[in-house]
């Protein structure tokens, strides 16, 4: 912001949306960030309107690269297993993963991905109910993989951006279901700011086993559950793509796994990733 010449005020003036809604829906994370603010050593104001106004550098309008995610059905994985993965694809900073495990009631104890320099939202995650998700670019970005059609809405700029979604998904959700719930409902609340990009498209798996894809923009959302063998948010006729569809037998964690590295959907912006096998009877156990 400042060699675009943005001023301290304007910065704190643009995140004041986001502030508020967090106040609103989560006022521990401000205590968190304050906290993490004076560790840092940098001013609290200033973080704070970092943490969600730097997703999409919704001040500046650039875009970032676009990320994979992928699952397996359970009927298609061996002994039943429920798989899950993300490959985040951005520009080349510092990742962090981490399990946060709160003092407060109510809030989930879970395992993120995140930009090492901020953990208060993230790209993908896995919780101790055994609810896994990932967000990334919208459904009309991902032609030869999604079928969702969003009407169309005007850009939103002020709000908050999905990586916030997820964290309080993470902390409040248990089920797919749940997790589209509070996607519907922030975006009712007009809570939801996509800035020049405009959606967010989710990918989410349970201990049920269920695969939920959702797009959503600053004004609708869809969704549709996958029963298909293998599910690709992205690169859906990759050769990556077809090793699992088309592998003799139910697939393992290890082809699973494997095949986050295939040079189909692994590439030099490839910054993360996240591969998860939920147990559906000890989803605390992070398997």
């Amino acid at each position: 912001a400042a060699p675009a010449g943005i001023p301290k005020e304007t910065r704190l003036r643009r995140s004041a949306v986001s502030v508020r809604i967090i106040r609103q829906i989560a006022p521990h994370w401000l205590e968190e960030a304050r906290a993490v603010a004076r560790a840092a050593d940098v001013p609290e104001d200033l973080y704070l309107a970092f943490l969600d106004g730097v997703v999409r550098e919704r001040f500046l309008f650039e875009d970032p690269e676009e990320c994979t995610s992928y699952a397996v059905s359970r009927a298609h994985g061996r002994d039943g297993a429920i798989l899950f993965h993300k490959t985040r694809d951005n520009r080349d900073v510092p990742q962090a993963v981490y399990i946060l495990d709160s003092s407060l009631p109510g809030i989930h104890k879970f395992i993120a991905v995140s930009n090492a320099h901020g953990m208060h939202g993230f790209s993908m995650m896995v919780n101790e109910k055994g609810l896994a998700g990932a967000g990334d670019y919208p459904a009309n970005r991902k032609k030869d993989s999604s079928t969702l059609q969003l009407e169309p809405a005007p850009d939103k700029f002020r709000g908050t951006m999905a990586g916030t979604i997820l964290r309080y998904i993470a902390e409040r959700a248990a089920t797919c279901g749940e997790a589209l719930a509070v996607i519907e409902d922030f975006v009712a609340k007009g809570y939801y700011a996509g800035g020049k990009v405009g959606g967010s498209h989710w990918l989410f798996v349970d201990r049920q086993g269920t695969v939920l894809e959702v797009c959503n923009n600053p004004g609708h959302v869809v969704s549709l559950v996958h029963t298909q063998k293998a599910y690709f948010s992205r690169l859906n006729n990759s050769p990556a793509a077809r090793r699992l569809r088309e592998s003799d037998g139910p697939v393992d964690f290890h082809l699973f796994r494997s095949v986050s590295r295939d040079p189909s959907i692994c590439f030099g912006s490839s910054i993360s990733g996240m591969t998860v096998e939920i147990d559906p009877e000890h989803p605390e156990w992070f398997t």
